[in-house]
């Protein structure tokens, strides 16, 4: 089979993970923002390449679905914010407008705060503590925490909003900003895996 075959379905499979999560919340004020920007078409390479690392372990997809679930969540939510006037003012994503055109810059904003929060629901949520215990859901939500809070995804994003401006950016930190707002999610993927 293909990558992009493999990947293909490994989306799809995501995507009705993610539309199960957010199930709870049809008819909610917020659903219509938060599916929006979390169902939006994607690669879904993170959880995809968590998804691999998880089941060269095991075969059990259902216990890693939380997980799946809350590293598309903080993407979703970064790329919300990426894209808002005060940072990147952004009308497009993928070939699509972005959420704050379409529902505003206030909903978008609470949007993307809606599923942050949401990540870390599903991360501690009850299934994640039967299948995993209590203490490596601990880690797992401190690891995420770690790697989307200042040390790496918000820090990544804080230095290349610094340093926009500039007509020069040394090389250093050009790999700060990638290593912390790109890379760090991809890290979380392979160690929640």
């Amino acid at each position: 089979m293909d990558i992009r075959d493999h990947l293909n379905e490994e989306a799809h499979y995501i995507d009705g993970v993610l539309a199960d999560c957010l199930a709870p919340l049809q008819g909610s004020v917020m659903h219509a923002a938060m599916s929006y920007a979390l169902l939006s078409p994607g690669k879904r390479v993170r959880p995809a390449l968590c998804l691999a690392v998880y089941e060269a372990c095991t075969r059990d997809r259902e216990r890693i679905k939380p997980v799946l679930a809350a590293i598309e969540m903080v993407h979703a939510y970064s790329i919300i914010q990426d894209d808002l006037p005060s940072i990147d003012n952004s009308d497009l994503r993928r070939g699509k407008p972005t959420t704050h055109k379409v529902h505003g810059e206030d909903m978008a904003l609470l949007a993307s705060d809606a599923l942050l929060t949401m990540a870390f629901e599903e991360l501690s949520s009850a299934q994640m503590v039967d299948a995993f215990g209590a203490e490596r859901c601990i880690d797992a939500v401190r690891m995420m925490a770690t790697l989307a809070g200042a040390e790496g995804l918000v820090g990544g994003q804080a230095m290349d909003i610094i340093t926009s401006s500039d007509e020069h950016v040394e090389l250093g930190t050009i790999e700060y900003i990638h290593k912390n707002k790109t890379a760090a999610l991809i890290q979380a993927s392979v160690l929640l895996g």
